[in-house]
């Protein structure tokens, strides 16, 4: 007769470490073994400490595989491990090494400017950049969405510029996610508003008064645009402003003709055009002077 005595069971699998997010789920714990005799069986254990003794076993996880139900819905992490029987005479159970599942919180991102925004139709735009944080590792994927009915994928850079063509008020988001179950999240939307360009509504108006005398002051109104606007007048041909309201005052104490206009400028990340007034002229003329002699008959 043969008696054949073998080495004893030895797992020759390397226990895996996973990095996943809150809700992702685990991939499979797979164990392999040499030698033994005789049928064998395995126990899966789960654990609260990083070692392979201790555990509680796993209902019905008695094969080569094991799959962590999940998803995994609690930051922490957790421990499982397998033991291998046989029913050959002289060998022992042998337990694996310790499989790891670490579950970290979802990344986080935010934009950056977070807005409200707005600009003048076709301006350029500021870039909205994702700040994505946490999670699993440092490489991110982006996909930025437009919100609609449905909504709809514009850009999948870290960085994304709003379109300014359409008048209206838009909503723009970004997801991020990793290649690490689970490991994505959603931005705070920004809302982007596109006005019309701004356009003169109330023309300056010119007039003609005597030296000294009163006249009606330049009066400047538009409508659209963004932004707080500022007023420059001008007095043809100085380069250099003579008022910076809305309204402007002119001098009649000089006589001649005097030609004024209006530049409205919106300062800031608005985009908008400068918009020039209408040239309007003041007249200033000398009071009437009798150029006859006074006759004694």
């Amino acid at each position: 007769v043969d008696i054949t005595v073998v080495a004893p069971i030895e797992t020759t699998n390397t226990p895996s470490v996973q990095d996943i997010c809150v809700g992702g789920e685990s991939e499979e714990l797979i164990v392999t073994n040499t030698t033994g005799a005789g049928n064998v069986t395995y126990e899966w254990f789960s654990n609260t400490a990083n070692t392979n003794t201790g555990g509680t076993p796993i209902s019905g996880a008695n094969s080569d595989t094991y799959t962590p139900p999940g998803p995994f819905d609690t930051v922490g992490i957790f421990y499982y491990y397998v033991v291998i029987s046989d029913d050959a005479a002289g060998c022992f159970d042998i337990p694996s090494g310790v499989y790891t599942i670490n579950v970290v919180a979802d990344p986080t991102v935010t934009i950056d400017p977070t807005g409200p925004l707005e600009y003048c139709q076709d301006a350029i735009a500021d870039p909205l950049t994702a700040i994505p944080n946490g999670g699993v590792g440092d490489v991110y994927t982006y996909e930025w969405y437009r919100v609609g009915s449905p909504d709809v994928l514009v850009g999948t850079d870290q960085t994304y510029t709003p379109l300014t063509g359409d008048v209206g008020v838009f909503s723009y988001y970004v997801v991020i996610t990793q290649t690490a179950s689970g490991c994505s999240n959603v931005s705070i939307p920004v809302e982007v508003t596109i006005t019309l360009g701004p356009s003169i509504t109330t023309q300056p108006v010119g007039d003609a008064v005597c030296i000294d005398g009163v006249t009606p002051p330049l009066t400047v109104a538009y409508q659209d645009g963004t932004g707080t606007p500022t007023y420059e007048w001008f007095l043809i041909p100085d380069t250099e402003p003579v008022g910076f309201d809305p309204t402007y005052q002119p001098p009649t104490d000089q006589a001649g003709v005097f030609s004024y206009y209006v530049v409205i400028s919106f300062p800031g990340n608005g985009g908008c055009s400068d918009i020039t007034s209408e040239i309007v002229d003041i007249t200033v003329v000398a009071p009437i002077e009798t150029t006859n002699t006074p006759s004694v008959q």
